[in-house]
């Protein structure tokens, strides 16, 4: 069996921080993308340290610069040991809280769609997702940024979110659509420092509508017709980039 689990990147985020682990997680929203990882069961052992089984994955980009390789990889992991889907959303999504390699990224990708909102955090029976529809034609160009953090623990436990955050989350709200994400994403990323490691042309270059900073993962969402031009331009400033395309399925399994 295979499967294909698509990948996840936060444009912002609130922690909440709970007594269990299955109760803690993350408000905030973000992209989901495809070519995702693609796993089958065998192989290494997944970067999250649990009995989650063995697991090998083709990945479309590096791992834990903030694409959330970890939450697909530990979600395939546990798809292919538990019988029940919501079983293994759960247990990928402690073991991603148990590690700080990520609170609400197996939600997103496991419930998710195009952009997903966690409206409601922790874990399946805690956490709720919404999914906003991406427009036809707009791809996502990936690519990775020094950054701030090396990891997510030291990205999690140094970074203070909530002013920000709430200024964002309430502009997303009220908006509730792609574009509302986009601009709070934005700013969002703009205030806690992260936007500033994309090189300010590239947010200008025709066909860019607008982009932000997870960690070490910039995304820039752009109109179809410039996809290809953009992609090279920012290959010229980045050695790890690639286009995507907003992820409209929650996930594909192949015998």
């Amino acid at each position: 069996m295979i499967v294909e689990v698509p990948l996840h990147v936060s444009g912002l985020w609130r922690p909440v921080w709970r007594r269990s682990a299955i109760s803690t997680g993350s408000l905030g929203a973000g992209v989901l993308l495809k070519p995702g990882a693609v796993c089958s069961p065998g192989g290494p052992r997944p970067p999250v340290p649990t009995a989650l089984g063995e697991v090998r994955c083709k990945l479309p980009v590096p791992v834990g610069k903030g694409f959330a390789t970890s939450a697909a990889i530990a979600l395939a992991s546990a798809i292919f040991k538990y019988k029940s889907f919501v079983e293994a959303a759960a247990r990928a999504h402690v073991a991603e809280v148990l590690n700080k390699t990520g609170l609400g990224d197996v939600m997103a990708i496991a419930y998710g769609r195009g952009v997903a909102v966690r409206t409601e955090a922790g874990g399946p029976g805690w956490g709720r997702v919404e999914s906003l529809e991406v427009p036809r034609k707009v791809f996502v160009v990936g690519f990775t940024v020094k950054g701030l953090f090396a990891d997510t623990p030291s990205m999690l436990s140094s970074l203070d979110v909530r002013e920000a955050f709430e200024d964002a989350w309430k502009a997303l709200l009220d908006g509730f659509d792609f574009y509302s994400f986009l601009e709070a994403a934005e700013a969002f990323s703009a205030r806690v420092g992260f936007l500033k490691f994309v090189e300010p042309r590239l947010l200008k270059l025709p066909g860019v509508m607008g982009g932000y900073v997870k960690k070490s993962a910039g995304v820039l969402f752009v109109e179809g017709a410039y996809a290809d031009e953009v992609l090279e331009e920012v290959k010229k400033v980045y050695k790890v980039a690639r286009a995507f395309t907003p992820a409209s399925f929650y996930m594909r399994v192949a015998p």
